[in-house]
């Protein structure tokens, strides 16, 4: 599995047709990704001046869309972690602009564009770091889904010297880790990968 975070915050403004045979689905806009370790996967946040442009109505279509986006591009063993999506602009067309249009460019945003052209691979945790304790807390949590168990972890991960600022903060401050928390599956693939 690619682990993938935003190191640098950047900007991109999305302008392309979709057509699946039916219909022409019209949406374009300008958002910005940077890195949130409160976010287990993506959050989606809204621009300030966005309600002048999009209709609040299709906000929850943009989140629909961003979790579609990631789940694509898990699909393709590619993890997106600590991600915030923010929408800034968007251009509507009163006629094409559909619930489903929205949700197919923020999808295709998301998997084609963020995480495969701007996401940067997170560094893998140092192997000093997987000690006896990190390393059993990680199978622990893994096989009973014991979330609450994250807070000791990050100490353990700490008492080894982890100095991963996104690492420690993500463990410290995430407050929806479901289904799973990245930080244990990226230590599970490691160990899988050194076995």
């Amino acid at each position: 599995m690619q682990f993938l975070t935003i190191l640098k915050p950047k900007r991109e403004r999305i302008s392309r047709r979709v057509s699946s045979g039916g219909p022409r689905l019209y949406f374009d806009f300008e958002y910005e990704i940077t890195d949130d370790p409160a976010a287990e996967g993506i959050a989606v946040c809204f621009g300030a001046e966005l309600s002048r442009y999009l209709p609040r109505s299709l906000w929850p279509d943009v989140e629909i869309g961003a979790r579609q986006g990631v789940a694509d591009a898990q699909r393709r063993n590619a993890r997106l972690c600590c991600v915030r999506f923010t929408l800034l602009w968007a251009s509507v067309h009163d006629v094409d602009t559909t619930s489903r249009a929205v949700q197919v460019r923020v999808a295709d945003c998301v998997d084609a564009h963020i995480a495969l052209r701007h996401a940067d691979l997170w560094s893998p945790l140092r192997a000093e770091w997987l000690t006896s304790d990190v390393v059993a807390l990680a199978r622990g949590i893994h096989a009973s889904a014991a979330l609450d168990g994250l807070p000791a972890l990050c100490d353990a991960l700490l008492e080894a010297g982890c100095d991963d600022p996104l690492v420690v903060e993500h463990l410290q401050t995430c407050r929806d880790h479901a289904p799973s928390c990245w930080v244990v599956e990226m230590i599970l693939d490691q160990l899988t990968a050194r076995e």
